[in-house]
């Protein structure tokens, strides 16, 4: 990683989490996946900076751990998030609950409620409730599911064995090798966000919600969400675009 790109970072989680957890993320930004056992990481992972992943090595587990830095660097971004929020999501108390979301790097609804201590009786619980579930809707808000946490190349690795597990016990020939590589290469995210960008492989095996009946609340309001930067980052450009034409 280039020393100016690796200063900025820094910076940027020392600002929001201090120097204790800047030396973590220093050593994993210049070392890259580390097996790492302090507990800043944990703070890491909250905010979705860290992924962490479990691999038999002989006889043992270990657990390793690394950054993303294009999760730091989208942190410059949030004040931008918050403040459009309202416009773009068309619904007041969005910029509220992205707040919340980017202050704690993933919550629900009923801690978003619970910490703005609104009861469920009031009208402004059935406002927020609304703006909730347009900001889920139009994506500004993504669930958090269990593979969130760990990386695309842990996701890519574990996917390439299970399939070929599938074709083999044995040492996979190079012809086997190729074949698995072009299949998983060949798998998209229906789900992905159209930003202009080339879609996400998923390496995911978890089975997706089953569509909902018209009438139907589709909001868990104990389900985890966290910020869709990819989104609130498409509008952004999106404005900047617009403001030079």
């Amino acid at each position: 990683m280039a020393q100016a790109l690796l200063r900025l970072c820094c910076y940027i989680i020392r600002d929001d989490f201090g120097p204790i957890i800047e030396e973590v993320a220093k050593v994993l930004l210049q070392k890259g996946r580390l097996p790492l056992t302090r507990e800043c990481l944990f703070v890491l992972i909250q905010h979705n900076l860290v992924y962490w992943s479990e691999t038999r090595e002989g006889s043992r587990n270990s657990i390793h751990y690394s950054i993303d830095q294009n999760e730091v660097l989208a942190r410059v971004n949030f004040g931008i998030y918050i403040k459009y929020a309202n416009e773009w999501v068309r619904h007041r108390g969005a910029d509220e609950i992205t707040y919340y979301m980017l202050l704690n790097g993933k919550g629900t609804f009923n801690g978003f409620i619970e910490d703005r201590n609104i009861s469920k009786r009031t009208n402004k619980y059935k406002e927020l409730k609304m703006t909730f579930k347009k900001i889920v809707e139009s994506r500004y808000l993504t669930p958090v599911r269990i593979t969130d946490s760990k990386s695309a190349q842990d996701k890519a690795s574990e996917a390439e064995q299970r399939e070929l597990a599938k074709v083999t016990n044995f040492i996979p020939t190079k012809k086997q090798m190729a074949e698995v590589k072009a299949k998983l290469a060949a798998v998209t995210d229906d789900d992905s966000v159209a930003t202009g960008s080339k879609r996400k492989i998923n390496f995911d095996s978890i089975e997706r919600p089953t569509k909902q009946q018209k009438g139907d609340d589709p909001i868990d309001e104990n389900q985890y969400y966290r910020v869709n930067y990819e989104k609130f980052n498409a509008k952004s450009r999106n404005r900047v675009s617009e403001s030079i034409y």
